[in-house]
């Protein structure tokens, strides 16, 4: 037994740090989690005996309003930015794709936004989006407009006006200057790093395939749709999952605009208000479970489309 034993710890103790430190930051808290997650844990009781109360917080937690509403929110900002930083993205990537000094400095230049931690970025457009002396309204105020203001739940007119559907919009899919802000400072903030990644993917191209198709009689626009994409697909599903695994935890930068306010929580508020303001434990754990399950599947399901994809082709 000892032999077995000894072989073990050589066979695998250049792992064996990695593994501990691995347990120790990701198992035990999320087994601990899932205990809160079946007691009773309050403010009241935190240092006390916890009562079992099973699967009673995650059917609380489900009959939540505010946590459906929360979750409706953070499902339209997932699909909206993702979208929008994948567009902007592969236009600023075939842009920056082509030798230039100028070009070199412009990419370099517009990686900041993404090495900015974002309660940095929030507080600095909180400031920048302020109706009165913000740096954003001053420009438009400047140029003949009104003052727009970004940071309340003030409906988008725009849209309010669109003849049947327009209410339909505000009341229920969050047509609202706040989540308007919250969409722009994510695009500005995290299409750097979308841009970078397709660009190094667009460098990896072979030239020749792309003169293939011009010898085939393919223009600028055909290459890119029938040649460039194509190639491209793992590499957009992979910033896919990645953009959605952190959309998902997207935190700081809501509270730092916004606080804990419901019109404009995503689901992390949400869990930090149940757990750190009412101070209920137990249901703020088993949320937390469940964003935990249905990310994990998100991302299960990435997976298995990357691995049928033209990756192992």
């Amino acid at each position: 037994m000892k032999n077995k034993i000894s072989i073990f710890l050589d066979k695998y103790k250049l792992i064996m740090p990695a593994v501990i430190v691995l347990l120790v930051v990701t198992v035990f808290p999320f087994i601990y989690t899932l205990n809160v997650s079946l007691h009773k844990v309050v403010g009241r009781n935190i240092r006390t005996k916890w009562p079992w109360v099973g699967l009673k917080n995650f059917i609380m937690v489900m009959k939540d309003k505010v946590m459906w509403n929360s979750l409706l929110r953070t499902i339209e900002f997932i699909l909206i930015v993702i979208v929008a930083e994948l567009l902007i993205g592969f236009l600023l990537a075939l842009i920056f794709d082509q030798e230039s000094k100028l070009l070199r400095f412009m990419r370099t230049f517009l990686i900041i936004p993404m090495v900015i931690t974002p309660v940095v970025v929030g507080l600095m457009w909180k400031a920048m989006l302020k109706l009165k002396g913000g740096l954003v309204n001053n420009v438009i105020s400047s140029i003949g407009f009104t003052p727009v203001p970004w940071l309340t739940s003030q409906p988008i007119e725009i849209i309010r006006n669109i003849p049947v559907i327009g209410q339909f919009f505000v009341n229920h899919l969050n047509a609202k200057f706040s989540f308007l802000s919250l969409i722009i400072i994510d695009i500005w903030q995290w299409t750097p790093f979308v841009m970078l990644i397709l660009l190094s993917s667009l460098q990896s191209i072979s030239q020749e395939v792309k003169e293939a198709a011009e010898v085939d009689g393919a223009n600028y626009w055909q290459k890119i749709y029938y040649v460039v994409l194509p190639l491209l697909k793992p590499t957009i599903i992979v910033i896919f999952l990645l953009r959605t695994i952190d959309a998902v935890k997207v935190f700081d930068t809501v509270y730092a605009l916004f606080g804990s306010a419901a019109e404009q929580r995503l689901l992390n508020v949400h869990v930090m208000n149940i757990a750190l303001r009412i101070r209920n434990y137990g249901q703020g754990a088993a949320l937390s479970i469940i964003i935990l399950f249905c990310t994990s599947m998100i991302s299960q399901w990435f997976v298995k489309f990357i691995n049928k994809g033209p990756i192992n082709e």
